[in-house]
């Protein structure tokens, strides 16, 4: 799951300023990542979550 959060950061190219957050979750043999990216002001944000099987 830890590898999920960090990935999404990585493929955005973010770092310690970007206004992002990724929280995985796991149920049996899925998972889920929810992700969310803000403006830098703070009116637009962009959100989705994706679910998988784990392998």
């Amino acid at each position: 799951m830890y590898a999920a959060e960090r990935a999404a950061p990585a493929t955005l190219h973010g770092n310690c300023t970007t206004a992002a957050s990724v929280h995985a979750t796991r149920a049996g043999a899925d998972m889920t990542v929810h992700a969310a990216v803000f403006a830098p002001d703070g009116h637009a944000c962009l959100r989705t979550r994706v679910t998988g099987s784990v392998q």
